[in-house]
């Protein structure tokens, strides 16, 4: 695996064998950056459901000002940690052992321009997560999230603050953006 595109073009992407990972694919993440285009540029992104830390890896490559990343396992956050330091970038990235929902319910700092979100394709608290992204200050208004889940996930989005702009399919993989409600991408 590699850093598509940026800065750090063609960089490996350090991975681990075994059913605890599934790092994001090239293609799509080729889609959501070729997607997101010059918006990436100067923004603080967040990478929720961390593992390699692919996404924000490449967010920086391609000209993000910060990325933090939080995953729960010890495992994955010391694999992110090789990737930052093998890229040799540490200024201006954060990586946080967390799970994710409790994250965001004790967040209080500055909020995220961008938010990427890969949980694993089990993950059943989608509810709680749209619900908490919605409500909290994670976000700025004019924010963007999206999120990467099986195409065989039956996501409901019932009153809340944040609603699907893009949906698009690539292979067995769901590439969601969200907004706040009245806010323009």
């Amino acid at each position: 695996m590699r850093v598509i595109a940026g800065s750090f073009r063609g960089r490996a992407i350090h991975t681990e064998k075994g059913q605890w990972l599934r790092p994001t694919t090239d293609k799509v993440r080729k889609h959501i950056f070729d997607s997101l285009g010059p918006l990436i540029q100067e923004t603080s992104v967040l990478d929720f459901f961390a593992g390699t830390g692919s996404l924000g890896i490449e967010a920086l490559s391609r000209g993000a000002d910060n990325v933090t990343f939080v995953d729960r396992s010890r495992r994955a956050t010391s694999l992110i940690k090789k990737n930052l330091a093998h890229i040799q970038v540490t200024s201006c990235v954060r990586v946080i052992c967390a799970e994710v929902l409790s994250y965001i319910k004790r967040y209080k700092d500055r909020p995220y321009d961008l938010i990427f979100a890969d949980p694993p394709y089990e993950f059943k608290h989608y509810d709680e997560l749209f619900f908490l992204i919605g409500k909290s200050t994670i976000m700025t208004k004019n924010g963007i999230f999206i999120l990467e889940c099986s195409i065989r996930n039956e996501l409901k989005l019932n009153d809340y603050a944040i609603e699907i702009v893009r949906d698009r399919k690539i292979g067995d993989a769901r590439i969601i953006w969200f907004k706040y409600c009245g806010a323009s991408i």
